[in-house]
């Protein structure tokens, strides 16, 4: 069961890589505006109260 989790895992990482080199290569503006995405979705998960307190 363990070695079932740690291999989706692994290949998990190494599927995302692919993705990442293919996007990478083919449109890197499609990948900037991915990394936007995320960077927007991460700064929305702060708690305004600990937004607060770090200021």
């Amino acid at each position: 069961m363990i070695r079932r989790i740690i291999g989706g895992v692994i290949l998990g990482a190494i599927a995302s890589a692919v993705i990442y080199e293919i996007l990478e290569r083919s449109n890197p503006e499609l990948l900037l505006k991915v990394k936007d995405w995320f960077s927007e979705e991460a700064d929305d998960s702060i708690e305004p109260e600990e937004a607060m307190e770090s200021e």
